[in-house]
């Protein structure tokens, strides 16, 4: 062990030039050899030089060499020197053909387990200020039967340096790249190309700029092609060399937006249901969710919190479902939104007749309404405009249940009973008739089913029999 890798396991501030924070990052490349090893070893030495305590961590590495007769993997040993450290041990697989992951595990009789190798980099995280993890291969390079690389990356949830070669065909594979990883959650930090020649040609020339305005990402360096350096030899020495081809404040972080989101939600947001004078007062910046996984959110803290409401109910499936994802990917592939003014879509007719079969016998057809309060206003609608088309406009009246709750449009507010939310705004609302909830928690008549024989449903009854023929609907 060297004397760095001995000292207390404190994590302490990292921070880039300029006064931001150094990141945990995974590097990964738009295919194999592309430099994946030599720009983590680059950012490794750089993170040392600011001070920063880092490891840098291989999780999976395939084709071990021998000698005298020990196994080496030569990436592991020089990104430990490179780090100042040993080689994390824990959590990482070692593979000794030089095949695809997932057939050299196969090989050597193993599973790779994602969730071992993410426990490992949270534990590196905890004990390490920041922590480099380099990739294999690219994205979509199998690690298990099912798994790719990209399903480990969402799993650590790090931001990403994309690692690409110069010259011809790397505009292709760096915007497939991505691509990918924005489509997976995975934040794009910057862009390095690695293996400049000396004496570039008109492509090489060409390919960083072009990186960085196609992809729409920052451009963090340009790493020549380094004579003298053998990554076999585990001796990062000469990169010393090349010690600014990395410009770390070029990086671009989820965090970066962050200060600036809070200063504009105190500034510019209007919050329903919210006292905006006790929500300003409260805290001295609002909690900002930045990210949803499954049923957890995340604040620009760190902090997870469960969405117990599932998002106030629209969300139910999960955040980052991945068919649902995939599907709204497919359509907004297509068209984002027509109106169903006189037109119609496929998705909208083979989910109505969807609907329609799940649903109970004599509903036959689907109107669509973009929420719960506007969908109370077209039943409101659809009732009296029924009657009054069949010939009884008398009948215009509505009945509602006690301490309802139907949205906050005029219609909805009307027939709802929430005093809190809807008191203030009386003087807009037209008359129901209300009648009790039939609810035996707590029954407001004292009563206990089955013995009360449903005396909830008297006043109701009644006022069927006095005023049936001018009631429109019942709303439940």
């Amino acid at each position: 062990m060297t004397q760095e890798s001995q000292a207390p396991a404190v994590s302490r501030p990292a921070a880039r030039p300029g006064g931001a924070s150094l990141p945990s990052l995974v590097v990964v490349g738009t295919d194999t050899g592309v430099g994946k090893t030599v720009v983590t070893a680059l950012f490794a030495r750089a993170y040392r030089r600011a001070g920063v305590r880092v490891a840098a961590y291989k999780p999976v590495a395939s084709g071990a060499v021998l000698r005298d007769g020990v196994r080496v993997w030569e990436d592991t040993t020089f990104l430990a020197a490179a780090a100042g450290t040993t080689e994390p041990e824990a959590g990482t697989y070692r593979l000794v053909e030089p095949l695809s992951p997932h057939l050299a595990a196969a090989t050597d009789g193993v599973v790779i387990d994602l969730a071992l190798i993410a426990d490992r980099v949270a534990a590196l995280r905890s004990s390490q200020a920041a922590v480099l993890v380099e990739g294999v291969g690219g994205l979509l390079v199998p690690l298990t039967s099912e798994d790719t690389l990209l399903d480990l990356l969402v799993r650590l949830r790090l931001p990403a340096v994309v690692v690409a070669r110069p010259g011809l065909g790397t505009l292709n594979h760096t915007l497939l790249t991505v691509g990918a990883l924005r489509d997976a959650g995975v934040p794009v930090a910057g862009l390095v190309v690695c293996g400049m020649p000396a004496r570039p040609g008109r492509a090489e020339r060409a390919a960083p700029a072009e990186l960085e305005r196609l992809c729409r990402a920052p451009l963090v360096g340009v790493v020549p092609w380094i004579d003298g350096l053998d990554v076999a030899r585990g001796d990062p020495a000469p990169l010393e060399a090349h010690r600014d081809a990395l410009d770390l404040t070029r990086l671009r972080l989820p965090g970066d937006d962050h200060a600036r989101a809070l200063a504009a939600d105190r500034t510019h947001v209007w919050h329903p249901f919210t006292p905006m004078q006790e929500y300003l007062e409260e805290r001295p910046h609002p909690l900002m969710i930045v990210e949803g996984r499954g049923s957890l959110l995340t604040d620009s803290e760190g902090r997870d919190y469960l969405d117990g409401t599932s998002s106030l109910w629209v969300n139910v499936h999960g955040h980052r479902t991945l068919r649902i994802d995939a599907a709204v990917r497919a359509q907004l592939a297509r068209v984002a939104h027509t109106t169903l003014l006189g037109l119609s879509s496929e998705p909208s007719a083979l989910l109505a007749e969807r609907l329609v079969a799940l649903a109970p016998e004599g509903l036959s057809r689907v109107f669509y309404s973009d929420s719960g309060s506007t969908a109370v206003e077209v039943g409101l609608k659809i009732a009296f405009q029924y009657w009054k088309q069949s010939g009884h406009p008398e009948r215009r009246e509505f009945v509602a249940l006690d301490q309802a709750y139907h949205g906050d449009t005029i219609g909805s507010v009307s027939l709802g009973g929430m005093s809190l939310f809807h008191g203030i705004f009386e003087p807009l609302l037209f008359d129901v008739h209300r009648v009790p909830s039939p609810t035996c928690y707590r029954c407001p008549l004292g009563a206990t089913y089955p013995a009360c024989e449903l005396r909830c449903q008297g006043p109701l009854e009644r006022l069927l029999e006095a005023r049936g023929d001018r009631i429109a609907a019942l709303v439940v």
